[in-house]
């Protein structure tokens, strides 16, 4: 696949305003719902609806994906159309990370089966100007092993178009990238690197506690967790962010 019209000079256009989106998972059972809260976001995010579906969770999507599979979501079609129902041209994605999902999962990552089935996945994506993709690494530790790998995807990614992210809900460390190109980095610290794309949690579901984002910061999102609440809770952090 390749992005229709994506430049540097329009991901710096982008980021002129203050982007609000969500980390993915949302606990609603009603689709359409689940879309509109989405559109409501100056970047749309595809929701992961793991309440109504056990294979939109993370590791279930991963063992898909270590297979080739497509790691499809069950919202995932009538997202898609309403993308080209409004005309909209820029999308947030996101998928299970390789190093969280092998390790806790106790699996070898199949790279290759891994970037097959997810180009084969962001295939469904193709003709969007912009396409911003998570790889969701709650517990990340990479390892020599796989240090390549991922370089080597990122790289891919990017020559393709794809702004490349990395989501990281682990509040003990800062995050260590250990020199991989990641354009934007979505943690509760900062990342070791200093990236200035920074995607930034202002306020945690879990407690409803709000976090003051750095002055850097490229967007803001509630911290991950989101889709474990129940609907009324979520409401509210979701105004928040809206609100803010």
């Amino acid at each position: 696949m390749r992005i229709k019209s994506y430049s540097s000079q329009n991901w710096q256009k982008f980021l002129n305003a203050l982007i609000k989106t969500q980390i993915g998972s949302l606990p609603y059972l009603d689709i359409q719902k689940s879309i509109n809260i989405s559109f409501k976001h100056s970047l749309a995010f595809i929701p992961e609806l793991v309440k109504l579906s056990e294979d939109d969770l993370m590791l279930e999507r991963f063992k898909e994906m270590n297979q080739g599979k497509e790691p499809s979501l069950i919202i995932q079609k009538p997202f898609i159309d309403e993308l080209s129902n409004r005309r909209i041209k820029k999308v947030k994605l996101q998928v299970p990370g390789a190093v969280t999902s092998s390790y806790f999962l106790k699996q070898e990552v199949s790279w290759n089966l891994y970037e097959y089935s997810l180009f084969k996945w962001l295939d469904h994506f193709d003709g969007l100007e912009m396409i911003i993709l998570f790889f969701d690494e709650p517990a990340f530790n990479l390892n020599s092993k796989d240090l390549n790998s991922y370089k080597e995807l990122l790289e891919k990614l990017k020559s393709q178009g794809i702004i490349s992210g990395i989501h990281n809900c682990d509040l003990g460390a800062p995050l260590d990238l250990k020199g991989l190109n990641f354009d934007i980095v979505s943690s509760f610290l900062p990342s070791l690197d200093g990236k200035s794309d920074y995607l930034a949690p202002i306020i945690d579901p879990s407690n409803k506690k709000e976090i003051q984002p750095p002055i850097n910061s490229w967007g803001i999102s509630p911290l991950c967790g989101l889709g474990n609440l129940n609907e009324a809770e979520a409401d509210e952090i979701i105004k928040i962010v809206l609100d803010y």
